[in-house]
């Protein structure tokens, strides 16, 4: 199983999604998501319209995936990149301690080096966990990474939407 990680902002908070999807499934899905997007074409829904992204969620709901997401508030001595350290080491743990997941993909490349120190902090070596970071634009599993997280950090309007895949919201501190 690998687990796709895609990050968002909102007000003073920061989510991680992370979408988990069985090697088995892995083609087909990558497949389906290259069809919704169109030829030549990423999504990415800050950019999409809410009628596209009402199209694309309904698409993702039935998927055979599943999906967790964490947040954490940003204030006075929680700023983006304590917030992320935080979230990373949550993800790690929390797919390690639950044995969900071999492998996680992650789209930032902007923390690059300091993900890895991360990773390699809040890993147990008695789990594998194999880690890589890849473009967005080239990796349709981390598209829904982005629906899940871009719709989670929204209203309950939106979040039903998901509700299928979703199986646990985190707030940590």
């Amino acid at each position: 199983m690998t687990g796709f990680v895609d990050e968002s902002i909102r007000g003073q908070r920061y989510l991680i999604s992370c979408v988990l999807i069985e090697t088995r499934n892995l083609s087909d899905i990558r497949v389906r998501m290259k069809e919704i997007a169109g030829t030549g074409r990423r999504i990415h829904f800050h950019q999409e319209s809410d009628r596209v992204r009402i199209q694309i969620l309904d698409v993702i709901s039935h998927l055979p995936i599943d999906a967790f997401v964490i947040e954490i508030q940003l204030r006075h001595g929680i700023n983006v990149r304590m917030a992320r350290e935080k979230c990373i080491s949550f993800l790690v743990k929390h797919l390690q301690s639950n044995d969900l997941a071999t492998r996680i993909v992650l789209e930032d490349f902007s923390d690059y080096q300091s993900d890895i120190r991360i990773i390699q902090s809040a890993r147990s070596s008695a789990h594998r966990l194999a880690f890589e970071h890849r473009d967005g634009n080239s990796c349709p599993e981390l598209w829904i990474a982005d629906a899940v997280v871009w719709t989670s950090g929204l209203s309950p309007k939106w979040k039903q939407r998901i509700n299928p895949i979703v199986n646990t919201h985190f707030i940590i501190t």
